[in-house]
């Protein structure tokens, strides 16, 4: 099986950052911003189920931008970050060695994960890979454990924007949401929720708390799919 979003993210190893900051510029926030949304929402969904310690997987980890935010918003999970391209591991091991591993390595095999999130990363996974990858996360699952699947919405035209406009995302093919569900509820006979988030550029940031109870509209920017782990682990 060929690895999803490798060598060709090797190149953007040090530019990765700047590049993001520059592609979201158009909403009036910079990259980091979108993190710790992410993580935020996380937290609204499973703060309360993950209060102990728990293992996260960060798959598709870039270059670990993530980790610097994270204790913040789960201090008692151990994160684990697993990214294709050798470069961005290179990058992401400067911030903490033991936390980061290529695909290929089985350090992060190693062990279950309550909490598993892959953030933009299976639009860069050809299509026919999708099967395979998403099954692999679902079996990492421990037995209460839930796979969200964050993804831009090709519903949305600001997205169809900044992914035309970003160089590190001219390959790609993005997902609509029901179309993922669909891909998960292959892999599971438990039910699969769809969220909807990123509604709101900085200008109309006073409009965020109306977020929550938006979920259900399909325009937001960006969505996640939730799934839990299969029955019978």
């Amino acid at each position: 099986m060929e690895s999803p979003t490798g060598s060709q993210f090797d190149s953007y190893s040090e530019s990765y950052s700047s590049l993001l900051d520059d592609s979201v510029k158009i909403t009036g926030y910079e990259g980091d911003y979108f993190l710790r949304c992410k993580l935020e929402k996380l937290r609204a969904l499973f703060g309360e189920k993950l209060a102990g310690p728990f293992n996260f997987l960060d798959f598709g980890c870039g270059p670990g931008q993530m980790l610097q935010y994270f204790p913040e918003y789960f201090p008692n999970a151990l994160y684990t970050g697993v990214d294709a391209s050798s470069e961005m591991i290179v990058q992401a091991k400067k911030k903490s060695a033991c936390n980061f591993f290529q695909l290929e390595e089985k350090g992060w095999k190693e062990k279950s994960y309550d909490l598993i999130l892959a953030a933009n990363v299976f639009h860069h996974i050809p299509p026919e890979q999708h099967h395979h990858h998403l099954k692999e996360l679902l079996d990492a699952l421990t037995p209460e454990g839930r796979l969200v699947v964050w993804e831009h919405n090709p519903l949305n035209p600001v997205t169809q924007k900044i992914v035309k406009d970003c160089e590190f995302d001219r390959d790609a093919i993005l997902i609509p949401a029901r179309k993922l569900k669909s891909r998960l509820k292959r892999l599971t006979s438990l039910p699969v929720k769809i969220l909807y988030t990123g509604f709101f550029p900085k200008f109309l940031s006073r409009l965020s708390p109306l977020e929550s109870k938006m979920e259900w509209l399909p325009i937001g920017a960006q969505y996640l799919a939730i799934a839990k782990a299969p029955q019978g682990k």
